[in-house]
């Protein structure tokens, strides 16, 4: 997830784009032109976006903009994470506290995705001590956290961090972010119809966040898939190729194809555990009787079994 600046008016999103447009056309108006490229961060057109910041970092600013405008250029390059360090590396850190916190939670998002783990915790460390007693930014902290740890494999880490998200978060327009992380920790477990539950709630009121609804598609599609609606899941993979085109991004086009592969990855398993369990069905639980039907030998049957976590009773 981006790190999203959480102090601004309400007239950020799609709709005030040609508000802050004009405004900082007319004005010069370092604020506007970060206002207006907030917008497009809000609606994941990140290629407009890193458009406008550029032309506000011509301006001649003062220390605080001139690294809200970097940190924000350094948000627009998340899918190219080394060119993204390299351009967060520019910030001046003599800043606010809660602009700091920022820049280290950035920091932290960018070396997860370069695969520094250990590196991403340090630096979602920092963010929280400068945003101590500030609840909704926390809650920034406990949801990357979840994230990193979906990457570890530390899946009951995950959902302590990402339930403390939710908790704090019960009133902020980032919720559904931490409930698409829980549902993705949950796929991860294989617990497919609670991911279902989760992934829905994370579609309330993000109409024109787009890049959200894109990577919450592949989500879906994820947890349909788990529940065996292939139909409706091959339907959402689709819906998030679309928002993707909508934006005219190919890069983070990427996640919708990795979700895809991961997608038919899930049918194949879910088949074959439908197959095992019928065999073994049929069989009265007869390891032996159902190897002979699914035609493998018995000791392949019993590591499907194990990889696939079947449980089975013995006939009497």
């Amino acid at each position: 997830m981006a790190q999203m600046d959480t102090l601004v008016t309400t007239r950020i999103g799609a709709d005030y784009i040609d508000f802050w447009a004009e405004l900082a056309r007319e004005t010069g108006d370092p604020e506007a032109y970060y206002n207006w490229a907030h917008c497009y961060e809000k609606s994941g057109e990140f290629s407009e976006g890193l458009i406008v910041i550029r032309e506000m970092l011509k301006l001649p600013l003062p220390n605080e903009w001139q690294v809200k405008g970097i940190f924000l250029k350094a948000i627009f390059e998340k899918d190219t994470p080394n060119t993204a360090w390299a351009t967060i590396q520019k910030c001046n850190m003599d800043v606010s506290p809660v602009l700091r916190g920022k820049i280290h939670s950035q920091r932290g998002r960018i070396q997860k995705d370069r695969r520094k783990y250990d590196e991403a915790i340090l630096e979602y460390t920092a963010a929280a001590i400068y945003w101590e007693g500030n609840d909704h930014l926390i809650g920034h902290t406990w949801n990357n956290l979840a994230g990193l740890y979906i990457k570890k494999g530390q899946y009951d880490d995950a959902h302590q961090a990402v339930d403390k998200a939710i908790a704090l978060w019960s009133d902020y327009e980032y919720l559904p972010h931490a409930h698409d992380q829980k549902a993705l920790i949950l796929i991860e477990e294989k617990r497919y119809a609670e991911a279902l539950v989760y992934s829905r709630k994370s579609f309330a009121g993000i109409e024109n966040k787009h890049r959200w609804r894109a990577e919450f598609f592949c989500t879906l599609a994820l947890a349909l898939a788990g529940t065996d609606q292939y139909s409706q899941a091959l339907i959402e993979i689709e819906n998030s190729f679309k928002v993707y085109d909508y934006l005219g991004d190919s890069k983070p086009k990427i996640k919708a194809f990795a979700a895809r592969k991961k997608m038919f990855e899930v049918m194949h398993e879910r088949s074959d555990i439908r197959g095992i369990e019928y065999a073994l069905e049929i069989s009265r639980g007869e390891l032996r009787k159902a190897a002979r039907h699914l035609d493998v030998n018995h000791s392949a049957l019993l590591g499907a079994m194990k990889r696939r976590a079947i449980k089975y009773k013995h006939s009497k």
